[in-house]
């Protein structure tokens, strides 16, 4: 995930992209900040914890991004809206509960 090291963030924030390397027992001995192009290992203290926090929030956000931003807003809830509309008429029993599950969806999706 270091390739989110890229995108700029607002300030006061840090920046994703980190990668964590593990011993064979599969204990972890390192993690790799690119947007500083270091490497952490435990013995860092504080810094490695905060290194080890930076790591998993890269990984939270690539499941996320991926995960719901693409398969959620784009693909599910855009090929629901089109399908109701296109498909059923304004009045028609399935498009007045399909619109409880999608109201909001074109202009979250817009954002």
């Amino acid at each position: 995930v270091c390739a989110q090291a890229k995108y700029a963030v607002r300030n006061g924030y840090e920046r994703y992209g980190a990668a964590a390397f593990f011993s064979a027992d599969r204990s972890p001995v390192g993690v790799w900040i690119e947007s500083e192009e270091r490497m952490y290992t435990p013995v860092d203290g504080r810094e490695w914890e905060f290194a080890v926090w930076r790591f998993k929030c890269s990984l939270v956000y690539q499941s996320f991004a991926v995960g719901h931003l693409v398969w959620v807003h784009w693909s599910v809830s855009n090929t629901l809206v089109l399908s109701v509309r296109e498909a059923l008429e304004p009045g028609h029993c399935i498009r007045k509960l399909c619109n409880e599950f999608t109201h909001g969806s074109i202009t979250i999706n817009q954002a």
